[in-house]
């Protein structure tokens, strides 16, 4: 680089990388599509007997790392893709109020 110009000095910027993508994620949103609530609630419940079970989305976080290992490797799909996938399923269960159907420790 032959220039010293600089294009936007740190003490100026007002948003941060997270509060950017944020607001991107938001402009671009899709819907979730029917199937892909039918299919977390085969997984999770919403029943009000379950409530007192742990919520789907912290169990999903939970198990986040090793399962992105096992999926990424079973099904030859980058780990950065299943990463993604598993980060709608924590926030789509957040937000339908899903929990486990058992207890947390008769879970895997």
């Amino acid at each position: 680089m032959t220039t010293r110009r600089t294009v936007d000095r740190l003490t100026c910027l007002r948003h941060t990388p997270r509060g950017h993508y944020a607001a991107k994620r938001k402009r671009f949103v899709l819907n979730y599509p029917n199937f892909y609530d039918r299919d977390l609630r085969k997984l999770f419940s919403d029943a009000s007997v379950h409530a007192h079970h742990s919520p789907a989305a912290r169990f999903l976080a939970r198990i986040h790392p090793g399962a992105r290992r096992l999926v990424a490797r079973w099904t030859g799909e980058y780990p950065y893709r299943i990463n993604q996938v598993l980060n709608d399923m924590i926030e789509r269960c957040d937000q339908l109020q899903l929990g486990l159907a058992s207890p947390a420790h008769e879970a895997p």
